[in-house]
């Protein structure tokens, strides 16, 4: 009979690590461009009780699973508990990759010639490679009365950051712009948060990003993008993720500033992107664009009569259901038109189309198959993801 306590080490480590593994850590704690990914929010991971509680089983199983453990944290209450936790065992900060650190844990209400203690935490963990600054959903008033301490985060690669006006005020670690200072290899940003006309990004008057390749915005307003296109340089950018639809004039800062250098733009699951042509304005702002991604049933019908685009060889399309769309024959009429486009002289270059989600119905409709006929007299290229 087999014996599983003769299982080697790296065995064991594998099964652990695939029980304590989620899609959504994993989404998060990633700093590459993936098409689809849902946009990051503050919502713990179920993963997380499971690490604890496989940790209990047995001494051995705790000492295997440290390393999972202490890699993804959240700082709130019983900071100083979760501080000693890191400084034994030799120091477990070494093991966190990602924090994250809300608003209230960095408040100045006094002033404190020591740094706070989560802040303390956060300069201890060398291996840092993602930081969050959630949204405060709770309203309250943040006390940020003196300025937060200033951290170097060097090793970081991915920032997830919801800007906040009176922490932006007190700087240091609670401003947005003042913390990029400090991330010479970051290399994905996501931004939300509404700067006022009486706000502004601290800060350096210019500030340059020369690894970073993805910026997705979720929940920006217009003066926050003039503020990031006027101050910002970032020669290395190449994707752009836009989840929530601004109003047109507040994107053209971003297509204006970095349109030229982009080679893919995905647009994400919102039901206003069916209110406005975001599409054409993206395509006539982003001329060497390589790729384009949005959500079938919650992006308007782009005008052809606005576009030619030259370089674009793929598109991904995602079926996610759009409640709002109940009619079959209106549904089929939305596929149609956006197939009509596809198909046309708007793209001359285009070479594949790749479909994520459900789309067995769709492509087995028999109202839709001279649609699917046109697609393979083009000679395009249609793909099914895995995902």
């Amino acid at each position: 009979m087999f014996d599983h306590h003769h299982l080697p080490t790296e065995i064991w480590l594998e099964i652990l690590r695939w029980a304590t593994t989620s899609d959504k850590e994993i989404n998060l704690m990633t700093a590459s461009y993936s098409p689809f990914r849902p946009a990051p929010n503050d919502v713990p991971d179920s993963v997380m009780a499971v690490k604890a509680n496989v940790a209990l089983v047995c001494r051995e199983w705790r000492h295997l699973t440290t390393g999972f453990l202490y890699e993804n944290l959240r700082i709130h209450h019983g900071v100083d508990a979760l501080r000693d936790a890191l400084r034994g065992q030799g120091g477990n900060y070494r093991l966190v990759r990602r924090v994250v650190l809300p608003y209230r844990s960095t408040v100045t209400t006094t002033y404190q010639p020591q740094p706070h203690p989560s802040i303390e935490i956060l300069g201890h963990c060398v291996n840092l490679e993602t930081l969050v600054r959630p949204r405060l959903l709770v309203p309250e008033t943040l006390q940020c009365h003196f300025e937060a301490a200033q951290l170097p985060l060097i090793s970081l690669k991915r920032l997830d950051w919801w800007y906040h006006p009176e922490a932006e005020r007190s700087g240091g670690i609670n401003s947005l712009s003042v913390a990029l200072e400090g991330t010479p290899n970051l290399q994905y940003l996501s931004v939300g948060g509404a700067v006022g006309h009486r706000h502004h990004l601290n800060g350096a008057s210019h500030l340059t990003l020369s690894k970073l390749r993805t910026l997705r915005l979720f929940g920006s307003n217009g003066l926050f993008l003039r503020g990031l296109a006027g101050l910002w340089s970032l020669p290395a950018l190449t994707n752009v993720i836009v989840d929530f639809p601004l109003a047109q004039m507040g994107l053209s800062h971003v297509w204006e500033a970095f349109g030229a250098q982009l080679q893919r733009v995905e647009f994400g699951k919102h039901v206003r992107f069916l209110l406005d042509d975001h599409v054409a304005d993206c395509l006539k702002g982003c001329p060497n664009l390589e790729e384009l991604n949005f959500f079938l049933f919650f992006t308007m019908v782009p005008s052809p009569s606005q576009i030619r685009h030259a370089s674009i060889t793929t598109i991904r399309l995602h079926a996610a259901v759009n409640q709002l769309l109940q009619d079959g024959t209106a549904v089929c009429d939305h596929i149609e038109n956006h197939f009509k486009v596809l198909m046309s002289d708007t793209f001359p270059s285009l070479r594949t189309i790749v479909l994520y989600g459900e789309w067995r119905g769709i492509i087995s409709h028999p109202h839709l198959a001279p649609m699917w006929q046109s697609v393979r007299d083009r000679g395009v290229a249609i793909a099914l993801s895995e995902r």
